[in-house]
């Protein structure tokens, strides 16, 4: 019996020994860096300012305005989807959860499919949200913003929202026109 006890305390004793050298580990361990990035307020700004950076031999371009088009024209899932969005000729791409790419287009400052010289900023929809996702919003506020405050562009370079989403009816394209439109970057009259 003498013996049995011993083991139990033995045993117990090394649990929490285990357990509390694995709290002292888990306290001291720097943080993962990619979730203080995603949890500092200032990250979507520095990832459009990295988006928006353009190398020192290019020469940036007079643009006239900024659309927000839909990455894609076929239905989303189906093949085509892919090669509409290579070919749309688009600058930058803001994911349903706010990550802020630049396309070839925009470092190299080519004109997109479009005969005005608008930036193309592709704004993927979150499959099946009922609006936009307030991670989505946070990256395109950020990458507007950043276009908009750089020295090169025209002082009256203006946003809209291209046809590929005034043509939905959904949820989706009504939340990023109140967003745009709350934040200063829409007129409350125009669509």
């Amino acid at each position: 019996m003498h013996e049995r006890t011993r083991m139990f305390r033995a045993l117990a004793s090394l649990i929490f020994a285990m357990t509390a050298c694995a709290a002292l580990l888990t306290w001291m361990a720097p943080a993962d860096p990619a979730s203080v990035a995603l949890n500092d307020p200032e990250f979507p700004r520095v990832q459009a300012h990295e988006a928006v950076a353009l190398d020192r031999e290019v020469k940036a371009m007079d643009w006239d305005e900024i659309e927000l088009v839909l990455p894609f024209s076929a239905p989303q899932g189906d093949a085509t989807s892919l090669v509409a969005t290579r070919s749309r000729g688009f600058h930058f791409l803001v994911s349903p959860g706010g990550a802020v790419r630049s396309a070839s287009a925009w470092k190299r400052q080519i004109r997109g499919d479009r005969s005005t010289a608008a930036i193309l900023v592709a704004v993927s929809p979150a499959a099946g949200a009922e609006g936009m996702p307030v991670s989505q919003w946070i990256g395109l506020r950020a990458l507007l913003g950043e276009l908009l405050d750089r020295s090169a562009l025209a002082t009256d370079l203006r946003v809209r929202i291209g046809p590929s989403i005034l043509d939905g009816s959904s949820r989706w394209a009504r939340s990023l026109r109140t967003c745009l439109i709350h934040d200063g970057f829409l007129p409350p009259s125009e669509s």
